[in-house]
């Protein structure tokens, strides 16, 4: 098994607090806004009940891939971490499978974003333009090259999301709030149900269970969040930090918004609100922020995936925005504490690489020597290890998946119910079933085997089990609603 190469601290890396920010950030959103319309489906007593019970099991699972990457500093993402412990095999399709559902994340964050401008403009601008303009936004704020340079905005995505939360719900208690034929929602005659409401399907109930678990789907990118970290050990307080505010937010924001319009609660729930009244209008405005900044993270991640593939453009374009990354630089200050080159593995694309510590002088030095006798290849390496050549291929990266993602959010037929169909089938995974793999296979490489060791097989089992069971069941669930809705391309209206 083998040990790790430093203490994983990073001098420039991200402190804790602002690490929580980043999960935060990367969570809690959208997930909080739908609690109202889950809560009218499960009701009272199950809400409450499996938003806290899923919420600890997620805080377990964060734990779980903060004790990987303790154990292996060096890696610096999902598909390091399943290639380190179960093979390059599943390092491949964990990367496909996390790339993919990042990029409907970043698809997911433009429809936000186009959602949010869509109402702030009363209706009376086209959806589809701008909807273009929020994954324009979500470009323009994606320049930081890594983690520790979107925590700043994670900071000011978690105030944005808190007001508008609160904004949200004392606008329903104050306005008169409205259900979806648009006709006014009286207080008195809201009815709320302890139990499942007689309305609730089976279908519904599964599909809210998804949607709570798609609202803990920030393990997506916790490794990422930990290879940017100034001190890993510290995961453990960002985490409890994130994971308490976010089941906090859950229970309270999904139980008063229950209580306030009933069986007609609606996601997001500034869909109650009047379109006109000034409490949507700041609700909107505050969430626009968060959207933006959620898919900003998602993108960060992605880009880096695609810029650590080992195609040659792709590794000749890509020389400078990798020798930044804060996995180098412990590799590099391994490197000058022990006197040598530490060579570090990881799993890039599927296959293992091993890549030696090398010096920023040498980043930015001359590449001729690497690639031989190509001097396009070392012109390109030149050009895109300077400052400027840096930020210019980041920027083009980010253009392409942003462009790209709001493409294919337009042109699916149902794009909602796609994403909900690949989450149900692919969240659960980095969730829940993964991390509990990641620790067994860990147990198993430590051979020692007591009976504390069996009760943590046993549990970690139990984890994959029911992960599986509630992947089959949310994908169940969203395929019958993926063949029922129909949405235009590029539609002006909502």
């Amino acid at each position: 098994m083998e040990g790790k190469s430093n203490d994983g601290s990073s001098p420039h890396g991200v402190g804790w607090m602002l690490t929580a920010c980043l999960i935060i950030a990367g969570t809690v959103s959208l997930g909080t806004l739908s609690m109202g319309q889950t809560f009218s489906v499960l009701g009272y007593a199950l809400g409450v009940s499996f938003v806290i019970i899923f919420g600890l099991v997620a805080c377990y699972t964060g734990k779980l891939i903060g004790d990987v990457a303790l154990e292996y500093p060096h890696l610096k993402s999902y598909g390091d971490m399943a290639g380190q412990l179960w093979g390059k095999h599943l390092a491949r399709l964990v990367t496909v499978e996390q790339s993919i559902l990042l990029f409907l994340f970043v698809g997911a964050g433009a429809q936000a974003a186009g959602d949010a401008i869509y109402s702030l403009a009363q209706n009376k601008v086209c959806l589809a333009l701008v909807t273009f303009i929020g994954c324009m936004l979500g470009w323009l704020t994606s320049f930081p090259l890594y983690l520790h340079g979107v925590s700043a905005l994670s900071a000011l995505s978690f105030g944005a999301i808190t007001i508008s939360l609160v904004l949200n719900m004392v606008g329903l208690a104050v306005a008169q709030p409205v259900a979806s034929d648009g006709t006014q929602i009286v207080q008195q005659n809201v009815v709320t149900f302890v139990g499942i409401p007689p309305s609730s399907s089976l279908t519904s109930i599964v599909s809210s269970l998804t949607d709570i678990i798609f609202a803990y789907a920030g393990h997506l990118v916790f490794p990422e969040f930990l290879a940017h970290m100034r001190k890993r050990t510290d995961w453990k307080k960002s985490l409890s930090c994130a994971q308490s505010f976010a089941v906090v937010a859950y229970c309270v924001v999904g139980a008063v918004i229950y209580s306030l319009v009933g069986g007609e609660a609606r996601s997001p729930s500034m869909f109650n609100l009047p379109s006109d009244s000034v409490w949507a209008i700041l609700s909107w405005a505050f969430l626009l922020p968060n959207v933006v900044i959620g898919g900003v993270i998602d993108a960060n991640v992605l880009a880096h995936n695609i810029t650590q593939l080992e195609w040659p453009l792709v590794r000749d374009v890509s020389v400078g925005i990798r020798s930044g990354h804060p996995a180098a630089e412990r590799a590099q200050v391994a490197d000058e504490e022990n006197g040598k080159q530490l060579p570090t593995t990881s799993f890039q694309n599927g296959e293992e690489h091993v890549a030696i510590a090398i010096s920023s002088s040498e980043c930015n030095g001359d590449f001729e020597e690497a690639e031989g006798d190509s001097s396009w290849a070392a012109s390109v390496q030149s050009f895109s290890s300077s400052r400027f050549g840096t930020y210019f291929v980041w920027m083009c990266v980010q253009f392409l998946l942003w462009s790209t993602a709001f493409i294919v959010s337009q042109i699916l037929p149902d794009f909602g119910s796609l994403l909900g169909l690949i989450s149900s089938l692919f969240a659960t995974q980095f969730t829940f079933a993964l991390p509990a793999l990641f620790a067994i296979r860990m147990d198993l490489l430590s051979e020692q085997t007591s009976r504390l060791t069996y009760v943590r097989h046993a549990v970690h089992g139990t984890i994959v089990a029911v992960a599986v069971l509630i992947a089959v069941m949310g994908v169940y669930s969203n395929a019958i609603s993926f063949q029922s809705d129909h949405i235009s391309m590029f539609s002006c209206s909502a």
